[in-house]
């Protein structure tokens, strides 16, 4: 016998009927099934006890006395750094866990249809053991009256789980978010855009400020939703960049987009580490590619061309300009790139105007920047109906001056001949469009 055998044998048994238990949940939820969770129970839960007594004296002794609660703190801090060492080093390992795309709430129905069957008839099959030379002990209930409540338990767990899947069930629609995204107690700036499909979930861009970007996120996403199918840098600009950071590291991504750079900066080196870190597929596109997000959500990669441009503003000469295309709607995603000169030229030149045409236009506005001229003539083939401005990072001039970053008034590019509403996420927050085969809405 194995020291602690029947410890680690019972640890096993419940992790393992935990698992068959909850598995089209996980599957559904996390989009992925893991191999290694018995392990990491057996090495982990022993001291889960431990820590939930530990959680609780700090919360009360904090209340009362703050020192002696951060006392308390370091008393739990080496438990929470073993279990947070073992949970990390089991999910790294090779086959640790598999990826699964394709599981839906009918799958899941049928595997607890099947799983209640096979329950079922190992609890009405079953031989019960009886040990000899021991009195029998007899049964509070009868043996038909413990089937009955088994199996009423089992429907409970079913019925408990269709619902769940309900719930959480797409209404068909693709919802764009333009977040308010922005450092705490500063003025909104940077851009992070969430589209939501019936099946996918993307992320264009991440803004300046991982704390805000993830408070937006957590509240457009169920608290189980811990994949991004397809994440998007259009520029390496540290405004849209740095929320990516936190967001590829706290998040199951499936692909990491973005149109590369001629001369790294250090955040976006850091960046493609981390990706290469994580084992992300990385894509670099260009000009003509397509980018699906899901059966109904198409990207079209209209900027930048097949060889980057040299120059000064590398960043936004080079940045990605996309058009979402989705049955009811056409957006085009400008970006920082609506302010280079070179890339309006460029999409003039290289894009016939029909193709061009979508009923939004998003760019990134910066404060006492004007935009080049080509953007109000892109924007009269564009022929949009709502344009919507997110602000880029203030200065540190302007942070220090307690600059608002509403661009106030509109610059010339923006309001010559408009026949066009405009709204502002520095203006009015997170600005959401819901789109179908009917049409699209607006909600500011």
């Amino acid at each position: 016998r194995l020291p602690f055998g029947h410890v680690i044998a019972e640890m096993s048994a419940v992790t393992i009927a935990a698992q068959v238990a909850t598995l089209p949940i996980v599957a559904i939820s996390f989009k992925e099934i893991s191999f290694i969770a018995p392990i990491a129970n057996i090495l982990t839960v022993p001291l889960l006890g431990i820590i939930i007594f530990l959680g609780v004296l700090i919360c009360v002794t904090g209340i009362f006395l703050a020192p002696l609660g951060m006392l308390c703190g370091w008393v739990a801090w080496p438990v929470l750094w073993y279990i947070d060492k073992i949970v990390t080093a089991c999910s790294i390992l090779p086959r640790a866990f598999i990826n699964v795309s394709n599981a839906n709430t009918g799958l899941a129905w049928g595997y607890y249809v099947l799983l209640c069957l096979v329950v079922g008839t190992i609890i009405y099959k079953w031989p019960a053991e009886r040990k000899q030379n021991h009195a029998a002990t007899p049964a509070l209930l009868s043996r038909r009256t413990r089937f009955i409540v088994y199996l009423s338990a089992a429907l409970v767990v079913i019925l408990a789980t269709g619902a769940t899947a309900l719930a959480a069930k797409s209404d068909g629609k693709t919802t764009i978010s333009f977040l308010n995204v922005g450092p705490a107690n500063q003025q909104p700036q940077g851009e992070a855009v969430l589209i939501q499909t019936p099946d996918k979930i993307a992320l264009i861009d991440g803004g300046m400020d991982a704390t805000s970007l993830a408070q937006e996120l957590d509240s457009r996403l169920p608290p189980w939703q811990r994949t991004i199918d397809v994440v998007i840098s259009t520029t390496q600009k540290a405004d849209h960049l740095a929320g990516l950071q936190d967001v590829i590291t706290r998040f199951q991504v499936g692909e990491v987009i973005d149109a590369g750079m001629l001369h790294p900066s250090v955040r976006y080196a850091l960046l493609r580490r981390t990706i290469s870190e994580r084992n992300l597929r990385y894509v670099e596109i260009r000009q003509g590619a397509t980018i699906a997000v899901g059966s109904q959500v198409a990207l079209q990669v209209f900027w930048p061309r097949s060889s980057l441009h040299k120059g000064g503003n590398e960043e936004v000469d080079n940045g990605l300009i996309v058009r979402l295309f989705t049955p009811g709607l056409r957006l085009l995603f400008l970006g920082a790139s609506a302010m280079s000169k070179y890339a309006l030229n460029g999409l003039l030149g290289d894009i016939a105007p029909d193709y061009l045409q979508a009923e939004i236009v998003q760019v990134v506005a910066e404060v006492g920047k004007a935009f080049p001229t080509e953007l109000s003539d892109l924007l009269q083939d564009v022929k949009p109906s709502v344009i919507v401005i997110t602000p880029a990072a203030l200065s540190a001039k302007q942070r220090k001056d307690g600059t608002a970053s509403v661009i106030n008034p509109l610059p010339s590019a923006l309001s010559r001949g408009a026949t066009w509403q405009i709204e502002q996420t520095a203006q009015v927050g997170t600005i959401e469009f819901n789109c179908s085969n009917r049409g699209w809405s607006m909600n500011v």
